[in-house]
């Protein structure tokens, strides 16, 4: 039986090539060999941590290479995920209406907090882009109300 060292997915003998994420599979036995024998007494090894990657923040298999969210090579893996990387709500919406903010707090967590950093970059991204498309119509209709107003004030 051959496995995917990747997915752990496994395959009969005539696969070579993972179908999943393309990696070449591995001859597996059956059992165990993480599992020790001392002494005539069976100890499993404890479970393997997981990786947790430090570009995107997905909790990935411990056996991965690469992750499976973002593509990013594991070079330096943490066992134990980011302190604290769930974004807040409420900084946000300060980088919502505030896009300045949210390009300070992105630049200042990327490395740390991976998660939150993303978080805020789009909520910045997005009220920018929101600011200028509503900073565009408020114009137009502006444009296009004072010229109505304007133009039936000269009639009179």
């Amino acid at each position: 039986m051959k496995q995917c060292p990747q997915c752990l997915a496994r395959f009969d003998d005539s696969m070579d090539i993972c179908p999943d994420c393309g990696r070449p599979l591995e001859y597996v036995n059956d059992y165990n060999t993480n599992d020790s024998y001392e002494n005539g007494a069976y100890t499993p090894n404890p479970a393997p941590q997981v990786k947790y990657c430090q570009n995107c923040g997905k909790q990935c298999d411990p056996m991965a290479v690469i992750c499976t969210q973002c593509g990013a090579p594991f070079q330096n893996v943490n066992a134990y995920p980011a302190v604290d990387d769930d974004p807040k709500t409420i900084l946000k919406v300060v980088c919502f209406f505030f896009p300045i903010v949210g390009l300070i707090l992105y630049i200042v967590n990327k490395d740390k907090k991976p998660v939150s950093a993303k978080a805020y970059g789009k909520a910045a991204i997005i009220g920018f882009v929101v600011g200028i498309v509503l900073n565009i119509v408020l114009r137009v209709v502006g444009y296009v109300v004072g010229d109505m107003f304007a133009s039936s004030y000269y009639y009179y």
